[in-house]
């Protein structure tokens, strides 16, 4: 119920104490936020609780808002899950992303020095999949809906429910991880089609004796495989196959 977001923070760290056999079984259905811990091992509970008390396994925030009230009483709301870190101008936020690379920002639109539509478009071009929330007053909800087509994450209207902002923190850090990884996927499977079609390539000018030609389109193929090279125990099955 927790976890649901209905009954409280979805991300808020659970202990669970249970026996040894229990761990065991739960081990492989627990979440990030979740750790077991057997009833009777009381150093091992005593080090998850100072690992929870730990804040360097926190993601890192970045409010760029220039109403300072605003800006501390969200800091407030976030600092109990995140490191946060708030930047009062747009000069001053784009200087401490740059320093930091925090995970999320929130970016208020109507900044002093640097506008937010500057900021999202100086940390989109050095960071296409830096995560980024837009914040907005209500009557500039079409303006925020360009700034997505741009490339922010999401917007939130003004005034922000304190008690839910860390929970949509938590979904725009999702979505953008599942974007992400979609990105990732496509791109390898890019890599992998163009494999296939020079190695097809290549089998096609084996078979007519134009061996140089062959030669060329292996060697782009293995550039374009260069991030992963063959083991030794790779290269030693390899040659068995030719030396059949």
């Amino acid at each position: 119920m927790i976890r649901s977001g209905r009954f409280g923070f979805a991300a808020i760290p659970i202990v669970v104490l249970c026996t040894r056999t229990e761990r065991d079984a739960l081990a492989p259905t627990l979440d990030t936020h979740t750790r077991l811990a057997v009833e009777d091992d009381f150093s091992s509970l005593c080090a998850i609780l100072d690992g929870l008390q730990d804040m360097s396994h926190r993601r890192r925030v970045l409010v760029i808002e220039d109403a300072h009230e605003a800006a501390l009483a969200t800091k407030q709301a976030l600092e109990k899950y995140f490191r946060v870190e708030v930047a009062f101008d747009g000069n001053d936020g784009l200087t401490f992303w740059r320093a930091r690379r925090h995970d999320l920002i929130l970016l208020d639109l109507r900044l002093p020095g640097m506008p937010g539509e500057q900021v999202l478009g100086h940390v989109l071009r050095e960071d296409p999949e830096q995560a980024i929330v837009v914040l907005t007053a209500h009557d500039a909800v079409n303006q925020c809906q360009d700034l997505v087509l741009a490339g922010a994450l999401d917007f939130i209207s003004k005034p922000v429910d304190l008690h839910a902002l860390p929970e949509l923190c938590i979904s725009a850090l999702r979505h953008q991880a599942c974007l992400t990884s979609a990105n990732r996927s496509a791109a390898r499977e890019h890599a992998v089609a163009s494999l296939i079609r020079r190695v097809h390539a290549a089998h096609y000018y084996v078979e007519r004796g134009q061996t140089a030609q062959a030669a060329r389109q292996l060697r782009q193929a293995i550039f374009e495989s260069r991030a992963r090279a063959l083991s030794d125990d790779e290269w030693a099955e390899l040659l068995c196959e030719f030396e059949l």
